[in-house]
């Protein structure tokens, strides 16, 4: 019998800044360690990634420029953002250390992306099942 892995976090309070008044959401924040799976090499910080379930993969911003110039692609994807337009990104295979669990994944690198973001494909579906509790405000990853 495997041992059930659980990871869990309070959402993180934001605000939206509407012309009326200003409202308070949460979102799902986990703060993520990376690993480089070819030398072992580990972030000296953590980033707050949101989980994004409507995100095919997961993304990684300029804010990794440097640890990712040390990698080199596995692979490259077109990606498009809502409405906007195409553009062609490279493919990293990577380790999310969080609580310290590890979870190898492969990322996206936007260097004009906004916002880092946990996907589905390579991160999201190697959970056994995901809860996005709004009630609790608290997000809760298990993986056995």
């Amino acid at each position: 019998m495997y041992r059930k892995k659980s990871i869990e976090y309070p959402f993180m309070e934001d605000t939206l800044r509407f012309q009326k008044k200003i409202s308070r959401r949460f979102d799902p924040i986990i703060p993520v360690i990376l690993k480089n799976p070819n030398t072992n090499e580990e972030t000296k910080f953590t980033h707050n990634f949101l989980v994004d379930t409507g995100a095919s993969i997961s993304i990684l911003t300029s804010s990794y420029k440097e640890f990712v110039k040390k990698m080199k692609p596995i692979d490259f994807l077109e990606i498009r953002y809502g409405a906007g337009t195409i553009r062609k990104v490279p493919i990293y295979e990577i380790i999310f250390i969080i609580k310290g669990i590890e979870t190898k994944s492969i990322v996206a690198y936007d260097d004009k992306a906004h916002s880092l973001l946990l996907g589905i494909y390579g991160f999201l579906d190697k959970f056994a099942y995901n809860l996005l509790d709004h009630s609790s405000k608290k997000i809760k990853l298990y993986k056995y």
